[in-house]
């Protein structure tokens, strides 16, 4: 198996290609096994089959299931394909996915969970409550300890912002920016497809819920399903902060979460903590 590749970071370009890394498909023992309900495999196992649909990559798995580690997820991995439920093959050209504004359709997250990750959201649901209410910021530490230190400078370091208030917008960039970091902004969904394109992955994003094209969680998800995107860390900075959109956004794959407003230095605290950045 491999190493965690992230591939944030890389030069712009509507071709860039995603060559390192593995692809998993179901075989029809591993359909069978997820359309049963009766059937014995074990409950790690059978979320990461739930999640391969067609070709899936590897770092797709991986940011999915980013509270489990790269080693337990190639050692599932492997007893699966050595049980035959599905097979592995590398990343080839018809992988090399250009970013579009086609987003998927969202899968149903909620009768895939476990009982075990049920209890985790939950139970990360009602720590998040806390935490937003004593330090205005919540992240997902299960999932942010799996990640990489950044090893590049401040100054190297891409944040984009997708917000489409102006006003919010500006502050976000301005305290961002006075920390050291890159910044970009995108209003709505198009538009963080055209940053992409135009400037290619940045190594964070902060992501409101309420767009005028769509809804954040979308685009969430689309950031999760993606390849060259999957290992994004995804904090969501948003008003929308009652117990049952921190679920939702926890559900789906984010990393932290920002209420508004918020206090002059939380945003670049937070970004040093998601990055584990000094």
């Amino acid at each position: 198996m491999s190493d965690d590749r992230t591939t944030q970071g890389q030069n712009p370009g509507r071709t860039p290609k995603t060559d390192a890394g593995e692809i998993y498909r179901l075989t029809d023992a591993g359909k069978k096994a997820v359309a049963s309900v009766s059937s014995p495999i074990g409950r790690h196992h059978r979320r990461i089959l739930q999640l391969i649909v067609g070709d899936t990559h590897l770092d797709v798995i991986r940011g999915w299931l980013r509270h489990y580690t790269n080693s337990q997820l190639d050692d599932w991995l492997g007893q699966l394909e050595k049980d035959g439920m599905l097979t592995m093959a590398p990343a080839g050209e018809m992988h090399d996915l250009d970013f579009t504004t086609n987003f998927p359709a969202a899968k149903p997250f909620e009768t895939d969970l476990t009982d075990t990750e049920v209890m985790r959201i939950d139970a990360a649901t009602l720590e998040a409550g806390v935490a937003l209410k004593a330090r205005g910021a919540y992240l997902a530490e299960e999932r942010l300890n799996n990640r990489a230190p950044l090893t590049k400078s401040a100054a190297d370091i891409v944040v984009l912002i997708v917000e489409d208030d102006p006003d919010q917008a500006a502050l976000a960039e301005r305290r961002i920016g006075l920390a050291g970091y890159k910044v970009s902004v995108a209003e709505t969904h198009h538009a963080f497809v055209e940053a992409l394109q135009a400037r290619g992955v940045p190594d964070v994003v902060f992501l409101d819920v309420e767009l005028p094209d769509g809804d954040g969680f979308e685009l969430l998800v689309y950031i999760r399903e993606h390849p060259r995107l999957s290992l994004l860390p995804v904090i969501m900075l948003t008003a929308k902060n009652d117990p049952e959109d921190i679920r939702k956004g926890l559900r789906l794959g984010a990393d932290g979460y920002i209420p508004k407003p918020y206090s002059k230095t939380v945003l670049s605290q937070v970004l040093r903590q998601v990055l584990r950045h000094d």
